[in-house]
């Protein structure tokens, strides 16, 4: 009986820790590399400006005004994008093979360098 009990005392403080411990991964798809102005972020419903060095996730919608511009470099040197005045700029999915933005407005300059046969990189508009 005893061992019983043991056992289902243990079973639960381990599905409590894993639960407690393992963080939901973010989906980082690169960092700001330049920035002029004062572009602002959408994550989570929740906007905050940018700053040089932020990390881009999937899922974040980036605004720039008349005066700011900003360069994102993706991760694993596939490239940058370069986000223009007056611009909003969605991250819709940041998959292993299959990278998809949509531009809601404005003008971006991309510069795609490094792509695995299968990958698949797409800009809406």
């Amino acid at each position: 009986m005893k061992q019983k009990n043991f056992f289902q005392l243990f079973s639960f403080f381990l599905i409590l820790s894993l639960f407690l411990f393992c963080k939901k991964e973010e989906k980082t798809i690169g960092v700001v590399s330049f920035l002029k102005g004062n572009p602002s972020l959408e994550r989570n419903s929740k906007k905050q400006e940018i700053k040089s060095g932020e990390q881009i996730q999937e899922g974040d919608l980036i605004s720039t005004d008349g005066k700011s511009i900003l360069i994102v470099s993706f991760n694993n040197d596939i490239g940058e994008i370069e986000i223009q005045t007056n611009t909003v700029l969605s991250i819709d999915s940041f998959l292993k093979n299959k990278k998809s933005l949509q531009l809601k407005k404005g003008n971006v300059w991309t510069k795609i360098t490094k792509l695995s046969k299968n990958d698949e990189f797409s800009l809406h508009t």
